[in-house]
This record gives C-alpha cells, sequence and structure tokens, in this order.
C-alpha cells in the first residue's frame, strides 16, 4: 500500500517519543505506585495504542509478507505488542481488576509472538497451559527438565541479546551509520523482547492462576456475606492489535465505538496538534 511520507513521519515521531518514554518510565526511581510513574505509564499506553491504530490504517504490514520484506524503518513497529504488554503489566488501576490486566497483557505478547513466528523473525509459540502441568511422572518430570533447559538457553540469548544492542546502539547514534546496522539492532532488539515476552508470559501464568484460585475461594465461603457494593459501570480494557480488518482498522469509527472517525493525519493534529511532541 503506498503510504503518505508526511504520515508516516508522524507515526515514527510519535512512536520515538513513546519509546523515550518508556525508557524513563523502566529507570524511574520512584516506586511503581506513585502518581508521577502511573501517569507517564498511561501516557504511553495511549501514545503507543495510537501509533498501533494509525499503524492499522496505514497498512504498512501484511499476513503474507516476511521479514525480509519490511523495510528497516518499519521494523520498530513489531515492538509494539511486546511494549504494551510490559506496561499494562505495570498498571495499578482502581477500577479495573488485576486479573483484567494479566488477561490484557497475555493477549498484547501471545500477539507478538505470532507475529514473530509469522514473519520467520524467529521460532516461537506460546502454548496455553493448564494444572496438568504438576510433575505426577516421569513424562511430567521430562517436561519440566525440558523447560528448565529452555529457560537457561532463554538467558543465555538474553544476554548475548544485551552485549549486541549495547554494540548496536552505539553504531546506529553514529551519523554514518549504514542500513545494515539500523537493521541488525532493530532485529535484535525484537529477539531481546522475545525473551522478554515469554519469561513475562510464564509469570502471567501463574499469577492468574493464584488470582483465580482466590476468586474461587471466596465464591465458595458463607453464603452469609454483605452485599458487594455497586461498583461503577465500565467499558471493559480492550486489547488493541495491529489489524488489516477493515472493521477494526477504521482509524477511530467502526471498531473503536465512540470516537470520531478521522484520518491518520486529522488524528494526529488533533491529538498532538503540530507535532511537538513532549513526552
Amino acid at each position: 500500500m503506498a503510504v503518505n511520507c508526511d504520515e508516516n513521519k508522524k507515526v515514527r515521531e510519535i512512536f520515538d517519543a513513546a519509546i523515550k518514554l518508556e525508557s524513563e518510565i523502566e529507570n524511574d526511581s520512584n516506586s511503581s505506585s506513585s502518581i508521577s510513574h502511573q501517569e507517564k505509564t498511561t501516557r504511553c499506553i495511549q501514545m503507543l495504542e495510537d501509533v498501533t491504530r494509525m499503524i492499522s490504517e496505514l497498512g504498512l504490514f501484511s499476513t503474507n509478507e516476511d521479514v525480509d520484506e519490511v523495510i528497516t524503518s518499519d521494523l520498530r513497529y513489531f515492538l509494539l505488542p511486546a511494549l504494551l504488554g510490559y506496561l499494562t503489566l505495570r498498571r495499578i488501576e482502581s477500577l479495573v481488576s488485576r486479573l483484567d490486566l494479566l488477561k490484557i497483557a497475555d493477549v498484547y505478547y501471545k500477539d507478538f509472538l505470532t507475529r514473530c513466528q509469522d514473519y520467520k523473525i524467529a521460532k516461537v509459540e506460546a502454548k496455553e497451559k493448564d494444572d496438568s502441568d504438576a510433575c505426577t511422572n516421569s513424562t511430567d518430570l521430562a517436561q519440566m527438565t525440558r523447560r528448565r533447559e529452555q529457560k537457561i538457553q532463554r538467558f543465555r540469548e538474553q544476554k548475548a541479546n544485551e552485549v549486541r544492542l549495547a554494540e548496536l546502539s552505539k553504531l546506529v547514534e553514529s551519523e554514518h551509520s549504514d542500513e545494515e546496522v539500523r537493521r541488525e539492532f532493530y532485529l535484535v532488539t525484537i529477539k531481546r523482547w522475545i525473551s522478554t515476552a515469554l519469561e513475562d508470559l510464564d509469570s502471567i501464568h501463574m499469577e492468574k492462576g493464584m488470582l483465580e484460585q482466590m476468586a474461587d475461594s471466596r465464591l465458595n465461603q458463607s453464603n452469609v456475606k454483605a452485599p458487594d457494593k455497586p461498583r461503577p459501570c465500565l467499558e471493559p480494557l480492550k486489547p488493541i492489535i495491529i489489524t488489516r480488518d477493515k472493521v477494526q482498522a477504521a482509524v477511530f469509527g467502526a471498531g473503536y465505538p465512540g470516537l470520531p472517525t478521522y484520518s491518520v493525519e486529522e488524528f494526529v493534529q488533533q491529538r498532538y496538534g503540530d507535532m511537538q511532541i513532549d513526552a
């Protein structure tokens, strides 16, 4: 699909500002529950969701491509669902349950891993786990041993990627960096986030299990209890993922009820003004 260069540049500027803000969040010395930290997290999520919607509208990705067909400057957008999964896990919302946030992060990370698999960036999969994972026989023990070996291998790959990223970051910052260096930088960054996604998915599975058990326990308690306090009627949180589906991809119209329909350029102007983006 032909893409308006100005629109693509504006989307890139918003994405880069979000990346800068995410780095500030990751290195923030304040408590993750502090107002300032949560405000930054919410702002960064909003920016990344905006970019996701605009990427869908611009049609930068296709399901019948592999990574070699994606231009270097667009590789960064593979990170969108991974970043949104990471930040969603770090949200603290009084009106949204922790379990709902875990489910949303789970969708984001699995979308990210599926896209990486589809584009042949890496062989990854995020299988659903169940309570039968418990070690009850030799087969289960072999599975646990294999998972442990996979985690060790993943850890080694993560460390190697971090070392290479440190080297590439210096080269990318140079005015004379070539496309090959920039391409490797993005691909290694994506692989680093694959490791993060797999680790976080393991944590999500464990935490979801504990929360669901706690919920079941509360339901099984005495039938005589005080009536629940009424909760505000809120539209449920939904993950925003890159899609080529025209119903969802109609920018901020059908598929995103309650929001007016804009072109990408009109939306950027309405949301970000003259692009003096301050993360």
